[in-house]
Formats: structure tokens, sequence, C-alpha cells
């Protein structure tokens, strides 16, 4: 599942609002839920189309409301734990400054597969998230120096709380907070 644009707004869909939109487009368009789930499928296409216009609709009726009700993003305990990766993933894409890295061992993936979770959790439950820190000085910038990687290992089941923007979010965790926007800030 990936974040749509309304009006250069990066919109981050929970799953319980994407099911909820997957479940009218179903419906209103005659396709199966299953069905348009499955990449590049014409069903996946129209259902996409749907909910893109959709979203395109609720902007116009009333910004204001629009944006506080789809644009923020304020989850806690499970809910918070279930959107994580696509949230993270979704942000990784959105800044293309960091990436994901599984950390799981090729028997856990094998076990993942056969119990079926990789369809929700395509890292397991204790991934990387690898963020490329840039040069910032210009004397660094011109003479091509090679930036960082920073590496935080993050465990779902530890995340408590979620709050922000997909643009500018917290994830709050038993242990430590990371705040992710064009930079990454972890404390």
């Amino acid at each position: 599942m990936s974040y749509y644009l309304v009006d250069q707004n990066p919109i981050f869909l929970t799953w319980a609002k994407y099911q909820q939109l997957l479940r009218e487009a179903a419906k209103k368009l005659g396709v199966n839920t299953i069905s348009a789930r499955i990449q590049n499928t014409e069903a996946d296409y129209k259902v996409d189309e749907y909910i893109a216009n959709k979203l395109e609709l609720l902007y116009e009726e009333d910004k204001s409301v629009f944006l506080k009700e789809w644009k923020t993003i304020s989850l806690k305990g499970e809910e918070a734990q279930d959107n994580l990766w696509d949230l993270i993933y979704d942000y990784c894409y959105y800044y293309r400054n960091c990436y994901l890295k599984d950390i799981r061992s090729v028997e856990d993936k094998i076990a993942d597969d056969y119990s079926n979770r990789s369809y929700r959790l395509p890292m397991g439950k204790t991934f990387l998230l690898v963020h490329e820190a840039k040069p910032q000085k210009w004397f660094d910038i011109l003479s091509n120096k090679v930036g960082k990687q920073i590496e935080v290992k993050i465990n779902m089941e530890e995340v408590v709380e979620i709050s922000g923007t997909l643009e500018n979010f917290t994830i709050i965790t038993s242990r430590y907070n990371i705040d992710c926007n064009k930079n990454l800030r972890i404390w």
C-alpha cells in the first residue's frame, strides 16, 4: 500500500482507512477485494484510481477537515504497531534518504512465508531503518565526501504511539523515540 498525493499533500492510509476505501471501491466497481489487492491487475488499477479520485473529492469538499482527518496520523498501541512498517516504507520512498533492511535469518524468513505472515510483515517484527546522512557543509559536498549511514533497529512490539503526518511524524517506543522528517532524530 502506498501513499497518495492530494494537492501536493502526501496522504498515508492506515490499514483501517484503506480497508474502508477498498470495500467502498469494490462495491461500486463490482470487483473482488482480494483480487484488488494483487498488484498490477486490472482490479488493482481500478481500485487505486477510485481511491485517488475519492480522496480528491473529499479534499475539495472541505480542505481543512480533510487534512485533519486524512493527513494527520494518530495511532496508539496495536494499531500503531500494525501500521508501522507501511508508514516507514512510505516515509523512505517519500524522502528517498533511507531504506528498510531485513535482519531475519533464512530460517525465520521461510517460517514466516509458510505461516503466511510475510504479507503483513514483509521483514518480520524487527527490522533496520537505515538512514543515509549526507554531508551538510558545502566543502564536504564539493569534495564528494560520502555521508554516514545510521542504522536504527526497530521492534514493532515496542511501539507505543505514532503521531504526525507522513512528512513529519514521531514514533514513541518503550525505549526511545524517533522523529522522522527530512532528517532522522533519535532521542
